[in-house]
């Protein structure tokens, strides 16, 4: 055990030592009144325990995080070094987990302090013998103090959280309004390095590059005006006619992204442009197996209750999907999608997936039924 001679010497003071003072002092006349003396030993003893207290709570409360061994120490961000007093006490604030609780024990803090001095009033107004005159003056001074004490704590508390969120909360906006800023430039420079490309090997290399800035602005940068041109641009430069273009995949990819973010304003923009050609694309045997034009037309007829049970018309036909392009594309009629937007409509297609099977059974359309089994499991997923 850690310091055993500083315990057994505190014990030896204050079991062994003390009392036998006092009461050596009372045996010889030095103390007329040995219950005077108990009764200043225990509002003494009253007063250095309350300190004590407040000592350990203030200590507990403000005292700094040890960063276990091998631990990773955690610096704060350059905005969040508060030069002010306060915010020398606390850098960041409470995680969000923990804010219940700290401010349950901030509140604790004001209510304990308001209590405490309310009951050191209290005990103004009661009488009491003359030698206990003291120790309820100790008591009501301890008291008091005690409840400045909890009362302080509580303001610090109070004002250095509010404090630290303000600052972290505007050092937040900073960073997103700084982030946001360096977005539309990288966008900006990898889309003019685009246009400027004039061989096909240049452009290819140059659209992996586009693709990843044009996802990051469709999916971090909020809607504005500023974002409607930017997408605008993109539109205009992707071509009108897409099957000869040798580009077509980054296209359509580029096509998906835009439809897919902010689709109450971009699925507009796409299908005002594009539909025609799409659904060209669609029926063009050049394409039968690429999944791209179907997810874009069922996107931009917002998958609806008549364009499902087309793909559906589509799907089960043999004379109008071979073989290949059903164990291609079947899987990607997106009938889930439908379920999420009106549960109705979804099981209106359900029925008509099953009245369609009734009908191929009937007709001994073996290829048709079995492809309409398919669509039906994929209908109850």
């Amino acid at each position: 055990m850690k310091y055993v001679k500083e315990i057994i010497l505190g014990v030896i003071i204050s079991f062994v030592v003390v009392p036998i003072s006092v009461f050596s002092f009372y045996k010889v006349g030095v103390i007329e009144n040995l219950m005077s003396v108990i009764e200043q030993i225990v509002a003494g003893v009253l007063v250095v325990t309350f300190a004590a207290g407040i000592g350990l709570i203030c200590h507990a409360v403000t005292r700094k995080e040890v960063t276990p061994e091998g631990g990773k120490i955690v610096m704060p961000s350059q905005g969040l070094k508060m030069t002010s007093w306060l915010s020398k006490r606390r850098r960041t604030p409470v995680k969000k987990e923990k804010r219940s609780d700290f401010w349950t024990t901030v509140i604790a803090f004001g209510i304990g302090g308001a209590i405490t001095i309310y009951i050191a009033y209290i005990f103004s107004s009661v009488s009491l013998s003359p030698e206990a005159t003291f120790t309820l003056l100790t008591i009501r001074i301890t008291m008091i103090g005690a409840g400045i004490a909890f009362a302080s704590l509580f303001a610090f508390l109070a004002i250095t959280e509010l404090y630290a969120m303000w600052e972290y909360r505007k050092q937040v906006a900073t960073d997103r309004k700084n982030t946001l800023s360096n977005l539309i430039k990288d966008f900006e420079d990898s889309f003019q390095n685009l246009k400027q490309a004039t061989q096909q090997k240049t452009k290819e290399r140059l659209l992996d590059d586009f693709q990843t800035r044009l996802r990051n602005l469709c999916c971090d940068y909020p809607w504005s005006e500023e974002k409607r041109v930017k997408i605008i641009e993109v539109l205009s430069y992707i071509p009108d006619r897409l099957s000869n273009d040798p580009n077509i995949d980054s296209h359509l990819l580029s096509l998906e992204i835009i439809a897919h973010h902010d689709s109450d304003h971009t699925v507009r923009m796409v299908k005002e442009k594009f539909l025609v050609e799409l659904e060209n694309l669609y029926n063009d045997p050049r394409f039968e197996t690429n999944p791209k034009p179907m997810s874009l037309l069922q996107k931009l007829h917002e998958h609806s209750e008549e364009y499902m049970m087309k793909l559906i018309d589509d799907a089960s036909s043999p004379t109008k999907w071979s073989t290949q392009r059903f164990q291609a594309l079947g899987g990607n009629i997106e009938l889930w999608k439908l379920e999420t937007k009106d549960k109705e409509a979804h099981d209106r297609v359900s029925r008509y997936i099953l009245r369609k099977m009734d009908d191929a059974a009937r007709n001994k359309d073996d290829e048709a039924f079995r492809r309409l089994g398919t669509l039906d499991a994929i209908a109850k997923r």
